[in-house]
């Protein structure tokens, strides 16, 4: 929304959610030059070095009622076209790389390729139903259980039981990432019983 002079909010925090939207969807790289509890004072930052973007908003609470009010805006911009060439460069991206919207609508297809090369393993897609009836994105759980069957496959012929927990944990913990004492604790008592069938499958 743009900032007009004598709008009001209910807070300093609620502005600046409403200024940091506006300029980031013009191009226009902003800094909060001062922003407490008592007045927020925005200026525009594109290149300080070359002139000085008299663009800025400046506001205060009210003396009569408990509303934050915008006092002062300078709308107009000097750095027009440094914003042109940024807008210009994220359109030239998002050509190369394709849009995020366009990786979202891939989620299922992604899930089922994860399916298909990993067997067995659980993909579950979660999605958020917007008063339209229409769905957003909301995240995705993944568990892969052919890791830990191709580690057990991998380490099944090692003879001591101290070579198997030290690569086993080794292995564990840069495959997985998962660094809890109790969870080793239990790969301890799989490894231990993994070894007991070994030996006595050898035997």
């Amino acid at each position: 929304m743009k900032p007009v002079r004598g709008d009001r909010y209910e807070s300093p925090h609620q502005l600046k959610l409403c200024l940091t939207n506006y300029y980031i969807s013009r191009g226009y790289p902003i800094r909060f030059k001062k922003c407490d509890s008592v007045r927020l004072v925005v200026v525009c930052v594109s290149d300080p070095e070359k002139f000085q973007c008299p663009s800025m908003v400046r506001a205060s609470w009210m003396s009569t009622e408990r509303s934050f009010q915008i006092k002062k805006v300078a709308e107009q911009h000097k750095c027009d076209l440094l914003s042109k060439f940024y807008i210009r460069k994220c359109r030239a991206i998002s050509l190369i790389d394709g849009k995020l919207s366009d990786h979202y609508a891939k989620v299922w297809d992604y899930g089922h390729e994860l399916m298909r090369s990993n067997p067995g393993s659980t993909i579950q897609r979660f999605v958020t139903v917007n008063p339209d009836n229409t769905t957003t994105f909301h995240r995705i759980y993944t568990c892969f259980v052919t890791t830990f069957l191709t580690l057990f496959v991998v380490f099944w012929a090692i003879p001591t039981l101290k070579q198997v927990k030290n690569r086993l944990k080794r292995a564990f913990i840069r495959k997985v990432g998962l660094h809890s004492r109790t969870v080793l604790d239990n790969l301890n008592i799989l490894v231990f019983k993994t070894v007991l069938v070994a030996d006595s499958s050898s035997s």
